[in-house]
């Protein structure tokens, strides 16, 4: 009965585990452990810090599960403490400050807990120390600077540190240049500029300089590589900074070279397929014409059936399933066939229901092409998938008589 019971609490116990909330978190991962890198035992008065508890997970994995967690002071005259957020008041003496978890084991008691004991002093602050003594940054970047405050303990003539980043007053020796806001310093133009932090008197500066952003290189991408006659290809060129950041450039800003016209045009960014072969297409920045990147582009067919599903061109072989609730449409989607550089035969047009078998005309069916029909070249065709029955499941398919075996799959399934 012991050993029954004491399996029964073991199961509970690892169960509860479970049961602490993480934003992120997901029910199958174990917290095995808690921790933070809080070591402060002195705080001044009048002051706030801050307690950051981490959960580590069974999958290696770390969360800040700090607001999850159940606060509470032992004496809130002293300091009060909400989401590890530790306010003192004007009083001295002993606090302690506690987090547990919501969830219990067996016993009622919390699974994870643990007490700060603080010693709330009024403590005389003798000098700051800047995480940075200078920096470098480009014109837009964001950096963000620890001030730590340095104290004197006048009744033990012990020093302690704390950090006191919110507690200071920020400044930027030129606001033009730089802007600075609890810590975050903000590069706004190219120049130097003086940041300090300033509490209580005593003040600290660190030395800011700001670069200009330059481009340093090109680079040209683009949905793919290949395309076949009569498609449109964008190209998109993007200027590489010297803070290795990307900017998306105009055409306006380019010279455009191409190595055979006849294959491909190109107007602005866009590429246009004319003809079977390859080209290399050269982009070059106007204000700096020692910067430019190129593409190779290949055009593979001059013949083919090109497909369009609601406006948006698709490729054969096209097969596609779409879910529904409740019940499907009267008309589905609409679709589109040009023949590119030759004719194509439209063949084994049907439309099958969830066994494979083919359902009659009246039950489902393609308004605006019909079995055998021929596409003739650099011509179009419209097409509806309509739906008149009760299938749970319909399969619009047809074959085409090429030499590039394209054909057309389209499945609609009531959930």
């Amino acid at each position: 009965m012991l050993r029954q019971k004491f399996l029964s609490s073991l199961l509970i116990f690892l169960l509860s585990l479970l049961v602490i909330s993480c934003s992120d978190s997901k029910p199958s991962k174990l917290i095995t452990n808690l921790s933070d890198d809080f070591n402060t035992t002195i705080i001044d008065v009048q002051r706030s810090t801050q307690i950051t508890v981490y959960a580590d997970f069974d999958d290696g994995t770390k969360e800040d599960v700090t607001d999850t967690l159940i606060w509470s002071s032992s004496d809130s005259s002293l300091a009060t403490v909400s989401n590890g957020l530790v306010k003192t008041g004007n009083s001295t003496g002993v606090v302690e400050i506690k987090y547990e978890t919501d969830a219990k084991d067996l016993d009622n008691n919390p699974i994870f807990e643990k007490t700060y004991t603080l010693s709330v002093r009024d403590l005389v602050l003798v000098d700051i120390n800047l995480s940075e003594k200078s920096l470098s940054l480009y014109e837009g970047d964001s950096k963000a600077v620890v001030a730590m405050g340095i104290f004197e303990d006048n009744l033990t003539s012990q020093r302690v540190s704390e950090d006191i980043t919110d507690d200071c007053n920020w400044s930027s020796s030129d606001s033009k240049i730089s802007s600075v806001s609890n810590g975050v310093i903000k590069a706004i133009s190219a120049g130097s500029a003086t940041i300090t932090a300033t509490d209580l008197g005593i003040s600290s500066s660190l030395s800011l300089e700001v670069k200009p952003v330059v481009y340093t290189g090109l680079e040209i991408t683009a949905s793919s590589t290949d395309f076949n006659v009569k498609q449109d290809l964008i190209l998109y060129v993007s200027a590489i900074t010297s803070n290795d950041a990307k900017v998306l450039l105009d055409s306006s800003a380019l010279t455009w070279s191409n190595s055979d016209e006849s294959i491909v045009s190109l107007s602005g960014n866009t590429a246009t397929a004319l003809k079977k072969g390859s080209v290399t297409l050269k982009a070059t920045l106007k204000d700096n014409t020692s910067l430019n990147a190129s593409i190779e582009l290949s055009v593979i067919k001059e013949k083919y059936l090109r497909i369009f599903k609601n406006g948006v061109e698709l490729s054969f072989p096209y097969a596609g399933v779409e879910e529904y609730s409740g019940a499907f449409p009267t008309e589905f989607d609409t679709f589109k066939l040009e023949a590119v550089g030759a004719n194509f035969t439209i063949e084994n047009l049907a439309v099958s229901d969830i066994n494979g078998s083919e359902l009659e005309d009246k039950k489902a069916y393609f308004d605006g092409i019909t079995n055998g029909e021929t596409i003739f070249q650099d011509s179009s065709v419209n097409y509806r998938l309509v739906n008149s029955g009760s299938a749970k499941e319909l399969h619009f398919h047809y074959n085409i008589d090429d030499d590039f075996k394209s054909s057309f799959s389209q499945k609609y399934i009531l959930k």
